[in-house]
Formats: structure tokens, sequence, C-alpha cells
């Protein structure tokens, strides 16, 4: 075989392996694009006879976070007597931080005040519960419900790290938990919880 035809053979060689490829890389192509774009969804949506509502994410924030908040009413109010200091506090029906940053709030699904089982009140130690500071086991709270005065004794107080879950006993007794961050005098975000635990008295 001469040196020409030995070159004409390369030539043949390289004009089929690039058209080989070429073809390959158009298959490659059709098989990724196996989805239609936005553009095309959207239109199709649009054109349907009844077309699907476009799904969205709310970033807005909702009634229950702020708007609600401040036009719910207090349902209850707690006073608190230590040595000559007495005051009064609205409760509301809720824990939100919202709710929280003005006012103490009582958890949901725990007993209302008076019934059986325990009542669980929230607040921040900086506010309105910056009083229990001083609180003491037989202390007096009250909390006036619908007219109806029910009169709690503190019978524990207990102090928990923050990082630990927070969590109740389970009792059928008429009883109270106020909870608050600790200590009182922390500049921060404090590290622990005080829970003052009370019982109805007769």
């Amino acid at each position: 075989m001469t040196r020409k035809q030995i070159i004409f053979l390369i030539l043949i060689f390289l004009f089929l392996s690039t058209g080989l490829i070429l073809l390959l890389k158009s298959f490659i192509r059709k098989d990724i694009v196996i989805t239609p774009s936005l553009n095309s969804v959207y239109e199709e949506m649009i054109s349907s006879p009844t077309p699907s509502p476009i799904p969205s994410i709310d970033i807005s924030p909702s009634l229950s976070s702020s708007e609600e908040i401040t036009t719910q009413a207090a349902y209850a109010t707690i006073t608190i007597q230590r040595g000559r200091k007495t005051k009064t506090f609205d409760i509301y029906p809720d824990v939100e931080e919202n709710t929280l940053d003005k006012h103490i709030g009582h958890l949901p699904f725990s007993a209302n005040p008076g019934e059986a089982g325990l009542c669980v009140l929230m607040g921040h130690r900086d506010r309105d519960l910056k009083i229990l500071k001083y609180a003491k086991i037989g202390d007096i709270f009250t909390i006036q419900k619908n007219g109806t005065d029910c009169r709690y004794q503190v019978t524990d107080i207990v102090i928990n790290e923050n990082a630990s879950p927070l969590t109740f006993p389970v009792t059928g007794t008429p009883s109270l938990a106020i909870v608050t961050c600790y200590p009182f005098d922390f500049l921060g975000p404090a590290p622990q919880r005080v829970i003052l635990y009370c019982r109805l008295k007769k």
C-alpha cells in the first residue's frame, strides 16, 4: 500500500469518526431535554379550559402572629402578691412570641384556671413576671376568670436548663405552673428556666 493510500484512509477514518460523534451528541441532547420549559408549562396552564392554580408560598406574616393577637382580648387576669407589692396582669390565650413580648400567655391545651389538671402560664422575666424574682413557697396567686377567683398556693419552685425539654407532670388535681427564664438578673438570653408549681386552695 502506497503512502498516498494510507493518508487517504486516515482522512476517511477521521471524517467518519467526526460524523459519528456529532450524531451521538444530537441523540444525547434529545434524551436530556425530557421536560418542557417553565414558559411552556405556564402557557399550557393559562390556555387550558380549566387551568390549575399556580402553587405559591405565602411569605407574608399570618394574622395569628401579629394582627389577630393584637386584637385578642385577655381572657383572665392573675394577681401576684409579694410582701407589700401586689400586681395584676392580663392573661392571653396563647404563647406566641408577639403575645409574650407584652403579656402573660396561657399554654393551649393545658387546663383552664380552676379546672382539673395543670394550667400552664408563660411570660418573660424582664416584663410582667419579674415580680417572681422574690417568690417563695407559700405565696398566693389569684387568677380571675369569668368573675370567678381561683387562689393558688406555691408548693414547689424548680429550676432547669433551657437546653433540656420543657416537660410537666400529669395530674388530675387543679394545679398551676408559671414558667419564665432564669436567673432574673442575667444579661442576654438566660441559660435556665424557673417553674413555680402551685395548687388550688379550697
